[in-house]
């Protein structure tokens, strides 16, 4: 199993059992660049669980610039792919 699908399944047993106010509660987190912020747990997760998308977008435009054909963006495809 990848990398990828062993970090979903964490998330999924994480998230299982917290209640909404285990998901509201204000957690401080120290950023990258050393900033600390206080937000909420159900913030982190979202960012978490969305921020590979982020990647993937700006992957996505500089492939664009390039002469090459585009490549595929579509979970869909991406999870066909990896059930071939």
């Amino acid at each position: 199993m990848g990398a990828k699908k062993n970090e979903e399944i964490e998330i999924k047993k994480y998230t299982n059992n917290l209640s909404e106010q285990d998901l509201n509660e204000k957690v401080e987190c120290e950023l990258i660049g050393g900033n600390k912020v206080l937000i909420s747990r159900s913030m982190i997760i979202s960012h978490i669980v969305m921020h590979g998308g982020y990647h993937i977008g700006i992957i996505a435009e500089m492939m664009g610039s390039s002469p090459l054909p585009p490549i595929p963006q579509d979970i869909t495809i991406w999870e066909k792919s990896k059930n071939n």
